[in-house]
């Protein structure tokens, strides 16, 4: 089974029941020390139960990796995700991915992508799937994204 079809299995699963967040956000808080770094080991953790990660570089416990820009790497670098540029089309199983220079970082699932400029994703920002808008809402305190990741389907 190819990770873009584990990842469609993932999603199906958000879709049709919303504890599978609730619980990797749970773990997420159980394991990794402080708010900031739950997003990336929201997303690892709902990458492991589907069997697409952990090949990254360990350095969170339980396998989880905390640290977003070490995680995006990992998913391009070592399990073959291609970078998708903003602007492109994005699709259901992407992985949204914002690095900001003033070290502001986050990481989600976009669960639905029928409405590019605002998906329905998955994160460790809210307990149900909900709308998050690509460009960024200082209102909502949302950084920009800054590109997505695709998994591949071979």
């Amino acid at each position: 089974m190819s990770q873009s079809d584990k990842v469609a299995s993932l999603i199906s699963s958000l879709e049709t029941n919303i504890a599978v967040l609730s619980y990797a956000q749970n773990i997420a808080t159980a394991i990794v020390s402080g708010p900031a770094n739950h997003c990336a080991a929201t997303l690892s953790a709902l990458l492991v139960f589907f069997g697409i990660y952990p090949y990254g570089a360990f350095s969170g416990s339980g396998d989880l990796q905390p640290w977003v820009p070490t995680l995006a790497l990992d998913l391009q670098n070592r399990q073959g995700w291609s970078q998708i540029v903003l602007g492109a089309a994005i699709e259901s199983g992407d992985v949204g991915v914002v690095l900001l220079s003033s070290g502001i970082h986050h990481i989600y699932l976009v669960v639905d992508a029928t409405d590019q400029l605002q998906p329905v994703i998955a994160d460790n920002q809210n307990p149900n799937l909900h709308i998050r808008t690509v460009g960024g809402d200082p209102a909502q305190n949302w950084s920009p994204t800054s590109y997505f990741l695709r998994a591949p389907s071979v």
